[in-house]
């Protein structure tokens, strides 16, 4: 059954906030380059990743997908 296991927001400093669930990390988001963020969890190998920028004329796309992080470009 699908559910939400963790949720959470990224600032453009990569200050990881808001976060909540079973799988969520309480770690920062790494930047790793101009507009790339490597967002940490404990979800394992199995997950779904949905993201929606809040910010208008930015898009967002998850370009790899770990063990215990995913990466985002904007």
């Amino acid at each position: 059954m699908p559910g939400v296991f963790a949720s959470g927001s990224i600032s453009s400093a990569g200050g990881h906030t808001n976060y909540w669930g079973a799988k969520k990390n309480t770690s920062n988001a790494s930047y790793t380059a101009t507009g790339i963020y490597d967002v940490p969890h404990s979800a394992g190998y199995v997950y779904q990743v949905m993201i929606q920028p809040t910010t208008d004329n930015v898009h967002a796309v998850v370009t790899s997908k770990g063990y215990n992080t995913f990466r985002v470009q904007l």
